[in-house]
This record gives C-alpha cells, sequence and structure tokens, in this order.
C-alpha cells in the first residue's frame, strides 16, 4: 500500500475489490491490516494482526505531482499535500479519510448475517461474513465512537457512516452499538457541528429494515435522558433542533413521538417559556437576543403541533453533508469554494482538474477585491460544494447529465 500518491491506498482497494472476490482480499487479512493502521485511543483494532505481521511498506523518494503543466504554485503545492502512507496513517488528514474509504468499501462486502446483502449500501457481491475477531473490535461502543471521530472531513465520516449502517442492516447489537457510539459523543454537539450528528442518526434511523422501530425507540429514550442531564440555556437548542429534525423526516420518529408526549413535552413548555422570557445573555449576545429568541419560539410552536397531531411546517434545516471526491471536473466546471481570506462561499471556476485537486479561478473578478486569486483545492476537502449549497443563487438547470449525481 506504499504509493507515490496519497489516495492510491484506496483506488487499489477498489480496484482489487472489483478484480479478485471479497472473500479473497478479506481472507488476505486486508481488513484486519487497514483496521490495525487506524490510531485510536482504546486502541480495539490493535490486537487484530497481532505483533508477527505489520503492514509492509517503503517510503517514496520522489512526490507525484501529476501532469505536466507550466503552473508556479503547482509543484510547491503537491509537495506540501501529497504525503506517502508511513506505516501508520492516522498523523495525515487526508491518508486517514482515504483509509477509511478504503476500510469502508471492504465491509461493504462483507456482512453480520445473510440479510446484510439487502442493505442498501451493500457493494455487489457483498456475501463474504466476517471473522470473529472483527466482529468482536466491531460490537464496541467505544471503537465506534473513536471510529467515528477519526474521520476528519465529509469523505472520512461519509465512508465510515456507510460502512457502520450497512453492517447494522438486520442486526440489533450493531444497531445498538452504532447508537451508543454517537451517543458518547453527543454532549460535544453544538449549532456548528450538529449537522454531521444529523447525518449519521438520519442513516442509521432511516434504514426501513425490520428493526426500524425498535432502533428508533432505542435511540430517542436514551437521547432523552441525555437531555436531562445537560444545563438548560440558549446553548442547548441545537439538542432540541436535532430531535425536531428526526421527527420530520423519519416517519417512524415522527410516530413515535406523537405516541410518546410524555416522554418530550417538558421541552415545548420549555422552550415556550425561554423565549419569552428576558433570560440573561452573554454580553457578545445581547445583539442577536431576538434571533435566539425567535428561533426558540420556532421550535416551541413546532414541538406544540408535534404533540398536537398537527402537520409541521417550517422544517428545520441542516447543511447536506456532501463531498466531491467522485466528482469528475472539467475545464471551466463551476463549484463553489470557501475563501479562507474572505470566510465565504462563492462561486469559482475549474481552470484546471488532476486526480488530486483542481486549479480554481474567481468566476467574476473584482478590482475591489484582489485577494480572489487562482487557488488550488484539493478535491476531497471540505472546502469545495456543488452549485447552489451555499451561495444564494440557485443552480441553472442544464441538459444531460448533472456533474454531481454521484454517491461514494
Amino acid at each position: 500500500f506504499s504509493s507515490r500518491r496519497r489516495h492510491s491506498i484506496c483506488r487499489e482497494v477498489s480496484c482489487a475489490r472489483r478484480c479478485v472476490s471479497e472473500t479473497a482480499l478479506i481472507k488476505e487479512n486486508c481488513l484486519k491490516y487497514l483496521l490495525s493502521l487506524i490510531e485510536l485511543k482504546s486502541k480495539p483494532f490493535d490486537k487484530l494482526m497481532g505483533e508477527e505481521a505489520k503492514l509492509p511498506w517503503m517510503e517514496n523518494k520522489e512526490v507525484e505531482i501529476g501532469f505536466a503543466h507550466a503552473v508556479d504554485e503547482k509543484p510547491n503545492f503537491f509537495k506540501d499535500l501529497i504525503s506517502s502512507l508511513r506505516g501508520r496513517a492516522g498523523d495525515d488528514e487526508q491518508s486517514c479519510n482515504f483509509l477509511l474509504e478504503a476500510i469502508s468499501l471492504l465491509l461493504r462486502s462483507t456482512g453480520l448475517n445473510e440479510k446484510t446483502r439487502e442493505s442498501p449500501f451493500a457493494l455487489e457481491g457483498c456475501s463474504q461474513d466476517l471473522e470473529g475477531d472483527i466482529k468482536a473490535a466491531l460490537l464496541n461502543d467505544a471503537a465506534i465512537h473513536q471510529l467515528i471521530a477519526s474521520s476528519r472531513n465529509h469523505l472520512g465520516l461519509i465512508s465510515i457512516v456507510q460502512a457502520l449502517v450497512h453492517l447494522s442492516w438486520e442486526h440489533l447489537d450493531m444497531k445498538t452499538c452504532v447508537a451508543n457510539g454517537v451517543l458518547i459523543g453527543l454532549p460535544h454537539m453544538d449549532a456548528d457541528n450538529s449537522y454531521t450528528y444529523f447525518y449519521i442518526l438520519h442513516t442509521l434511523l432511516a434504514c426501513e429494515d425490520s428493526l426500524q422501530p425498535v432502533a428508533v425507540d432505542y435511540f430517542l429514550k436514551k437521547y432523552l435522558d441525555l437531555i436531562k442531564k445537560l444545563d438548560l440555556n440558549y446553548r442547548i437548542y441545537p439538542f432540541f433542533k436535532l430531535l425536531l429534525g428526526l421527527a420530520e423526516r423519519i416517519k417512524v420518529a415522527e410516530k413515535w413521538c406523537r405516541q410518546n408526549v410524555g416522554e418530550w413535552d417538558w421541552i415545548a413548555k420549555w422552550l415556550a417559556k425561554y423565549s419569552q422570557t428576558s433570560a440573561s445573555l452573554p454580553y457578545n449576545l445581547f445583539d442577536k437576543q431576538d434571533t435566539i429568541y425567535s428561533m426558540l419560539a420556532r421550535l416551541a410552536k413546532n414541538f406544540n403541533r408535534l404533540a398536537n397531531n398537527e402537520e409541521l411546517d417550517d422544517l428545520e434545516d441542516f447543511p447536506q453533508l456532501t463531498t466531491m471526491y467522485l466528482v469528475k471536473f472539467a475545464r471551466n466546471d463551476e463549484v463553489e469554494h470557501y475563501n479562507w481570506k474572505t470566510r465565504s462561499w462563492e462561486r469559482w471556476i475549474v481552470d484546471w482538474a488532476l486526480d488530486e485537486a483542481v486549479l480554481l479561478r474567481p468566476k467574476e473578478l473584482d478590482d475591489k477585491r484582489p485577494e480572489k486569486q487562482p487557488d488550488w483545492a484539493d478535491v476531497s476537502s471540505d472546502c469545495l460544494a456543488k452549485v447552489g449549497s451555499y451561495t444564494a443563487e440557485k443552480e441553472k438547470e442544464s441538459g444531460g447529465d448533472n456533474l454531481y449525481d454521484q454517491e461514494i
């Protein structure tokens, strides 16, 4: 798995999975090797291979920088961006995320029971059963939590969540384990990262297998118990927003909430009271007081509608978790790019496309904004998004295949 390109570990596993059976890959301990590379605090996967089996690797002295192209910035950019895997992939953000994708590909080729092949994330030919030691390592709440936390951008998170939800298909112990793993990290949720937790929970609880009602009931009860232990102030609103978002988008969750009003009616009462009082806010939030209270009032209104079996409106908005890694870019394609200098999402045009990155130029040149210069962007980073994701202008309709109709 030593390579000249930092993401070839994923590509080699992907190609190998297409060329040989997943049985051969599992028998050769490929999955064990990759799991043992992940740096986790509790080290749940370190014992899978034992001391006698270390992943062979060799450092490449030269760095491949892609196609020959006369761009002065490019060589320096790639020398800093591209790094070889050095035995353990946890130290490099890109390496770790591509490692998680490689693991995801193999896990989605396996299963914990015969019904796993019916999972929406199962890969073609999914049939090989996981070995007992891998099962034992994965059926661990702390390991699941750390596995999810090890993903450092959207690509890694989407990959590992799809693999875990695939293994949870028609398997109650795994569903419970994944739910518990998410619950371990939920106390650290805030307004900035709530959308990632929503993606994980929505992906897990929206799977329509025979265990969906049981999984929803188990998680929502645990989740409400967790909320009751938190300090009730304006900072807790992301927890209420997440609960309402799940009820709005998952019919089984909505049904559970309507049938178990007594479990959460205190939330609606607290929101209604808090949004109408002049509760003290930190000095730096005085100018946002009206916005905060109006947001809490909207949540209270929808919780009341939920309790009274009325139709919900003003659905909670969560940013979509996407990655541009699988998009095949072409020159003059339009994308959204996060400009760190202006700290805003802007429209940019692809000027040059490589496997690893794209060279972007501003869509609109402005003499007053000299900082908007051509910029290289890693295709696996979260700084790229499809048109219409963040900017006010809506994506224009175009004929033919949609550039962004890609799935991991």
